[in-house]
């Protein structure tokens, strides 16, 4: 009942319904080989040590409540995680979905999103969160301030730390394309959903610095994205099982951050200033020198 309310109220509020969607354990059914089931099972209760420490903190303490959180899981998850799928269904804002694997998920998710939001809701806003990652308490916040409602508009946080979690170390770096996304779409048969492409594949995504230097002295939105550079919005965690994160991206962090604003009770390692050389990687380099020109000439408008 106390759900049912949550939903009542939030659309009341609101012309928008707000939802986070994550992918959590679904098996990829054909195509490539996968893992066998007990590596998938051993995953998945890694992965939700992963989630309960990091990332689910950081979402249930957002300074703004008012958004659904879609957990998609695996229908053939065992009985024996029934006791921690039972706590997140205790979270007001959390709904858990089951599909049969990844290309069912494909087809389904945005209709099983659709089923929890009334009819007469205008607006579907869709952020796409790895169960693994961590946001900013004012992420969910920052998204809505930043976004415009028409069709397609798509708001990259383009900010944010990796973690190495076993290390405590930590790298600063610029993403435009980062896969903390949010896409807005009518609330229709046409709507897609963040996950339609993968978040380096959306074709508005093209970082140009002389338009992004334009925008901003015209005062006025770009019309179809907005990559948002205020403040690190987010946390990548570097924790040995990744499917394609690397720690050496961006820059080293060369000093303690104070992590209580991404609900972390740790303290960073400082990297010592000669580490810098390890961070190689060209593309991520250009970005970091791109982006900090525009933080450096428009504070917090960038």
């Amino acid at each position: 009942m106390e759900k049912q309310t949550f939903v009542q109220l939030t659309m009341k509020q609101d012309t928008l319904v707000h939802v986070l969607v994550t992918q959590f354990n679904l098996k990829r059914v054909t195509g490539a080989k996968g893992a066998t089931d007990e590596e998938w099972i051993a995953w998945t209760h890694d992965r939700l040590h992963l989630f309960n420490t990091y990332c689910l903190p950081s979402v249930v303490g957002q300074t703004r409540q008012d958004f659904l959180w879609f957990l998609f899981f695996d229908s053939t998850t065992p009985m024996r995680f029934d006791a921690d799928l039972a706590v997140l269904r205790q979270i007001p804002c959390v709904r858990l979905c089951f599909c049969e694997g990844i290309e069912d998920f494909d087809q389904r998710y945005v209709s099983l999103i659709q089923a929890e939001v009334p009819a007469h809701v205008s607006w579907l806003v869709s952020t796409r969160l790895d169960n693994d990652d961590v946001l900013h308490r004012g992420a969910i916040e920052l998204i809505r301030k930043n976004l415009v409602l028409q069709p397609g508009y798509t708001v990259s946080l383009a900010n944010g730390y990796v973690l190495d979690v076993h290390g405590r170390k930590m790298a600063h770096y610029y993403y435009p394309k980062s896969p903390f996304l949010t896409r807005v779409e009518r609330n229709d048969l046409e709507a897609v959903g963040i996950f339609h492409k993968p978040h380096t594949q959306w074709p508005q995504l093209r970082f140009s610095l002389t338009h992004e230097i334009l925008i901003r002295l015209a005062w006025r939105p770009s019309p179809s994205f907005n990559y948002v550079l205020t403040a690190p919005g987010w946390i990548q965690l570097v924790h040995g099982n990744n499917i394609s994160n690397n720690f050496f991206r961006g820059v080293p962090v060369c000093r303690a951050i104070d992590l209580q604003d991404f609900h972390l009770d740790i303290k960073n390692r400082p990297a010592r200033f000669w580490e810098v050389f390890r961070f190689r990687n060209y593309v991520l380099w250009k970005w970091y020198i791109k982006c900090s020109l525009l933080r450096i000439l428009f504070g917090n408008r960038s």
